[in-house]
């Protein structure tokens, strides 16, 4: 009799540890993008507006810094104001940054345009050796 309730908890024991396998298995299987290398996720996160590249932030610790290494930045500014302005965040976004270099720098503004504020993100942009410079400014609110 000691045997059989062995052998039982021996079984139940395999089973436990069989499925703790199966959901490690399935939990590295479905997250695959997080084992790429960072140069690579930049690269992807590269083809994001910023808005949506700083958003991958909350996924885990390893993505809080990877936006700050995109290589382009891409703003819109929205004609249904936010609560931050779009020059707070795009001086925000600037002062955050660490690459040092700048392929793209897209701006498209919406509201009433400041030159300072253009003369300075342009000049942030240049002392990145922006490649790419895009701007698009709609002094009507609209881009018709």
């Amino acid at each position: 009799m000691a045997n059989s309730d062995s052998d039982t908890q021996s079984e139940s024991k395999r089973r436990r540890l069989e499925r703790s396998l199966d959901k490690d298995t399935v939990v590295d299987s479905s997250d695959r993008i997080s084992n790429l290398p960072d140069s690579l996720l930049c690269h992807i996160l590269s083809f994001l507006p910023t808005k949506e590249a700083v958003a991958t932030t909350i996924l885990s610790n390893r993505w809080k810094p990877l936006w700050t290494h995109v290589p382009t930045l891409d703003f819109k500014d929205s004609p249904c104001k936010n609560i931050l302005s779009f020059s707070y965040i795009v001086y925000r976004v600037l002062a955050l940054r660490i690459a040092p270099l700048l392929r793209n720098f897209t701006i498209a503004w919406y509201s009433s345009c400041d030159s300072f504020h253009l003369d300075k993100w342009i000049h942030a942009a240049l002392v990145r050796n922006v490649e790419q410079l895009n701007l698009e400014i709609y002094l009507n609110g609209h881009n018709n």
